[in-house]
């Protein structure tokens, strides 16, 4: 078991890829809209058209606004059609030159999996090391194989005050855990929970931060992991599909349930 991961571990497990798998995909891509010239020629097309309808589109919402569609005489060039054929123009140079796929490099790729694992977890999360602020943000534990050196599960938690979630103390919320394929029923995930409960006591206990639940939501018909909480401690999950979760959970999310695990 490994506490902290780096950023970029984290994320290329997230996303179940690699910087290098994501750079050969835009280059296969690439390859495949440029391997002849005529699919050179081909593209070049595509962007003016692409150009052009815009143009178009633009045209029409005009007529709508305005109704005058552009101000201009029959035969004259309307604002949007100088736009489709503007940008038109610029987009079929632009694949002539090759550039309709820009092919990442593998620190460019690498930190696209990092924004793109952020953005998706949690919106304004701040991922971190060991030594960063103990309240703020989420934090994520992670199994790692020994033998290879490779993330294999990963859970992701973060501490809340007592009263930010309905009338819950102060606890530890568990979210977004994840078990590589091959590596699940070998007892991942409820050392995963263990970690969590484990790291929330030597943590916070005897501070003003000290936690008295472990806390998750889980999908009403996953019925595996609602086992598997089940086994490490939690409590029966209670639904959050209606207005009355809202008081004593602080979330309405239907479909879903919330389970505690008292660890005072």
């Amino acid at each position: 078991m490994h506490k902290f991961q780096t950023k970029k571990q984290l994320a290329s497990f997230r996303a179940q890829t690699t910087p290098s798998a994501l750079v050969e995909q835009q280059a296969q891509k690439k390859q495949a809209f440029e391997g002849s010239p005529l699919d050179r020629l081909k593209s070049v097309f595509s962007g003016v058209g692409a150009g052009l309808v815009v143009g178009a589109l633009l045209d029409g919402l005009n007529l709508q606004v305005g109704g005058t569609g552009g101000g201009g005489g029959e035969g004259d060039i309307t604002p949007g059609m100088l736009v489709g054929i503007v940008s038109g123009g610029f987009v079929g140079v632009n694949n002539l030159l090759g550039n309709r796929v820009y092919v990442m490099t593998e620190e460019q790729a690498s930190n696209r999996l990092v924004q793109d694992y952020a953005s998706g977890t949690l919106s304004g999360l701040t991922l971190r090391s060991d030594s960063g602020s103990l309240l703020k943000g989420d934090r994520t534990l992670t199994c790692v194989d020994s033998s290879t050196g490779c993330i294999v599960g990963c859970v992701d938690f973060v501490w809340r005050r007592g009263g930010s979630r309905g009338r819950l103390p102060n606890h530890v919320h568990c979210k977004n855990m994840l078990v590589n394929e091959g590596y699940r029923r070998r007892g991942i995930g409820r050392e995963l929970m263990e970690g969590v409960r484990a790291f929330a006591e030597e943590t916070y206990k005897g501070t003003d931060n000290a936690v008295e639940c472990l806390t998750l939501e889980v999908d009403d018909d996953n019925e595996g992991a609602i086992r598997l909480y089940r086994k490490v401690g939690f409590g029966e999950p209670e639904s959050i599909g209606s207005m009355g979760a809202k008081g004593k959970y602080g979330t309405v999310v239907f479909g879903r349930s919330f389970m505690v695990r008292d660890i005072t």
